[in-house]
């Protein structure tokens, strides 16, 4: 017997979407031992499964935040904002409530951190491993699609 966990309404291969349900059939019956989100009858993004969807987006080495920023873009819309030079990105930032989440290329790696700012006065700007920065925007978009119908729709489109 193996140790794959299974989806236990299809049987295929657990592998859950943004949603936290099978992507194959769309159930949310994860297997028992599965780790699974809060589930109810509004819509919930899977920040975790989020996290990897954009950690997968910045595969190229030399162009990390290129398809990161186009994620973001394509699922924040005018809460994201980019640069790019030559071709290349070498900054997005993200803005939800209160909070601008600012990552940039220097010298071939990724500066990233997180600015709190009230009123326009800035109450904390935090530095943040790459891989943290996206943990939390992650974390922040998928709270934030709680509330906001239309970003909850655009990153679920994203995972499928």
């Amino acid at each position: 017997m193996s140790g794959t966990p299974v989806c236990q309404q299809c049987g295929a291969p657990w592998r859950p979407d943004l949603t936290g349900a099978c992507h194959f059939c769309h159930a949310v019956a994860p297997p028992a031992d599965a780790p699974s989100g809060i589930t109810s009858g509004r819509g919930v993004v899977d920040a975790d499964a989020l996290a990897r969807l954009l950690i997968s987006q910045t595969a190229d080495g030399r162009a990390p935040l290129d398809g990161l920023a186009a994620m973001l873009q394509q699922a924040a819309g005018d809460r994201v904002s980019s640069q790019s030079a030559g071709g290349r990105v070498h900054e997005v930032s993200v803005e939800l409530d209160d909070w601008r989440y600012e990552a940039r290329l220097v010298a071939d790696d990724v500066e990233a951190d997180a600015v709190h700012r009230v009123r326009g006065v800035v109450l904390k700007r935090q530095a943040l491993a790459f891989d943290e920065w996206i943990a939390v925007v992650s974390a922040h978009l998928a709270e934030h699609a709680t509330t906001h119908r239309h970003l909850y729709d655009a990153l679920v489109t994203l995972g499928r």
